[in-house]
């Protein structure tokens, strides 16, 4: 003789539920609306950790970029940067000139478009790195055209 199985009722949590479908609806509705805020709310100056400001960039004489904190960026230099070619390292995207060779720092950055100070004299603030070929691998937070 064969049993009889009937069908369980669906517990109030379960996917598929109104309570389900309205706690997901309304956590999809609550990142929506805060991406919309911060996109919207985008200005030249924020606070970032630290309560150091971040400034758009121009790319003219004076201007800076990135985030000038010595404590997270306690690194210094000075230099024309150029497009690192690769003939004695991979390390890094850009090179800032500072002499001969081997005073020159290999440069990478997170947060700054290096590309747009290709051959401009610059000062910059960054973290060093571990690096495996090059002599100074810099990672930059902030920039200044000085020329």
């Amino acid at each position: 003789m064969a049993e009889v199985v009937t069908p369980l009722e669906p517990s109030p949590s379960a996917p598929g539920s109104g309570v389900y479908v309205v706690v997901v609806v309304v956590a999809v509705a609550a990142g929506v609306l805060t991406g919309w805020f911060v996109g919207k709310n985008q200005s030249g100056v924020v606070s970032p950790r630290g309560g150091s400001s971040v400034v758009k960039s121009i790319e003219k004489p004076g201007n800076e970029e990135g985030i000038r904190d010595p404590k997270r960026f306690p690194d210094k230099a000075e230099g024309m940067v150029k497009i690192n070619d690769g003939k004695i390292t991979r390390e890094g995207t850009h090179v800032l000139v500072r002499g001969d060779v081997s005073q020159n720092a290999y440069l990478t950055s997170a947060n700054i478009d290096l590309e747009k100070y290709v051959d401009k004299k610059v000062e910059v603030m960054g973290q060093t790195n571990k690096a495996q070929k090059a002599g100074w691998l810099l990672d930059v937070g902030w920039i200044k055209v000085n020329e």
